[in-house]
């Protein structure tokens, strides 16, 4: 437009500010909003300033969009209620609540929107005093029995709270329940350790004619897992299939195969991983990491060379997996070797847990010569503990000569 010498009026300043914001133009929206300024046109527009300050919170400038919401002569609930978001969006709970404040010290009244990123906010810092202050008012405003997300805000603030009754309490009393309000639930019961409600909540949902969603199964295939309820974890399997989900969602089928790997049904987690469309390093670290917890060092190996074989890069993750099903098993040849090709063949630096995995295993099958080796590579600040910890395993093994070394230097790293 500004190429054929047509004039930009707010109209058009709007369309490209939610452009900017979009695609994350954050220098393009700078100088739009120089050219918005100097044309005086934020002074009795406030869609304009709207979409001006929106565009910097999607952009991730705060501060900015603060800035602008002071410039603007009218701030209604709109351009409060999007700051509001922004801050909570970002983790900036207190910020969030000190706008909310602000906005009804000027007199503007919230609507359901303001409330649901207060709600967040107050979720963010587990501000349960001020969430239950906000619930008060949403009460007081009847907005409740309007607005399932509404509900479905401040059931989530209370479990963020850890207050896992009263979230249930506010669905209870909605009128309407869709499939985020369980899920916001099951989720919950699960975070609290309680699976069996967990898995009760999908029974209810399921009786209210809701069909449960990948988030749903995901998050109940946790709860199964920690019971061991590999029966009712096979039933929610036969249902994805049914739904045609496994090939679609990656993280869905890396639950479903981590809740058979806590279940110790390691073929049918193998099975799922084979038909994973997007199998990536998280879903065989998954299974790594079942092998590994169960003591099964050759299977680690040979799903740690499979997974090579499929073209997928081991990470920090995957080699202290392996370290740990190396030490649980013995595999002390096997445990150096990986430790090296760490560094030689993928170029990751270990970490304080590679090397404790190594020393422990070497200490505990009497390679305390080897475990001093691995010591002297650690960083200054990890040693005292690891001479400790030597001290130990030579006196489990007996070794007067390292034990005595392994004091020595203990003694120094104190002084």
């Amino acid at each position: 437009m500004e190429r054929k010498g047509i004039h930009m009026d707010a109209v058009a300043f709007i369309c490209a500010l939610k452009a900017c914001g979009c695609v994350g133009a954050i220098e393009k929206g700078r100088e739009l909003h120089m050219k918005i300024s100097e044309q005086g046109l934020l002074k009795d527009n406030a869609l304009l300033g709207t979409a001006l300050l929106g565009m910097y919170i999607k952009c991730g400038d705060m501060d900015k969009a603060r800035q602008v919401l002071d410039e603007l002569f009218v701030r209604d609930v709109v351009v409060w209620s999007a700051l509001i978001a922004g801050y909570a969006q970002v983790a900036q709970g207190d910020k969030a609540l000190d706008c909310f404040d602000q906005m009804q010290y000027e007199g503007v009244s919230g609507n359901a929107v303001t409330f649901m990123a207060v709600l967040k906010a107050c979720g963010v810092l587990g501000a349960i005093q001020k969430g239950e202050q906000i619930h008060d008012k949403i009460m007081e405003l009847g907005l409740l029995q309007q607005s399932l997300a509404l509900g479905n805000a401040l059931a989530d603030m209370y479990i963020k709270c850890g207050q896992v009754r009263k979230a249930r309490q506010v669905l209870e009393d909605l009128p309407l329940r869709d499939e985020i309000s369980w899920n916001i639930l099951i989720a919950g019961y699960i975070e609290q350790g309680q699976d069996h409600k967990a898995l009760n909540c999908l029974k209810q949902m399921e009786i209210e004619g809701l069909a449960p969603d990948p988030a749903t199964f995901t998050c109940v295939l946790k709860a199964c897992g920690s019971l061991g309820a590999v029966e009712q974890g096979k039933q929610i399997h036969d249902e994805i299939i049914r739904q045609g989900l496994l090939e679609k969602d990656v993280v869905l089928g890396t639950s479903l195969m981590d809740m058979y790997v806590k279940c110790g049904l390691f073929d049918r987690a193998q099975e799922v991983i084979e038909h994973l469309q997007g199998r990536d390093i998280i879903s065989w670290s998954s299974l790594l990491a079942g092998y590994a917890d169960s003591g099964d060092g050759e299977n680690a190996l040979n799903c740690f060379n499979e997974m090579q074989c499929r073209g997928l890069i081991p990470d920090a993750a995957a080699f202290s997996c392996m370290l740990n099903a190396c030490a649980y098993s013995g595999l002390v040849k096997e445990a150096q070797a990986l430790f090296t090709i760490m560094k030689t063949k993928f170029d990751i630096d270990p970490e304080l847990r590679h090397y404790v995995s190594l020393i422990d295993l070497f200490g505990h099958f009497g390679h305390l010569d080897k475990a001093t080796e691995v010591i002297q590579k650690l960083p200054d600040a990890e040693l005292a503990a690891a001479w400790a910890s030597l001290l130990a395993l030579c006196q489990v093994w007996g070794n007067l000569n390292i034990g005595r070394w392994a004091f020595e230097h203990s003694i120094q790293k104190k002084e």
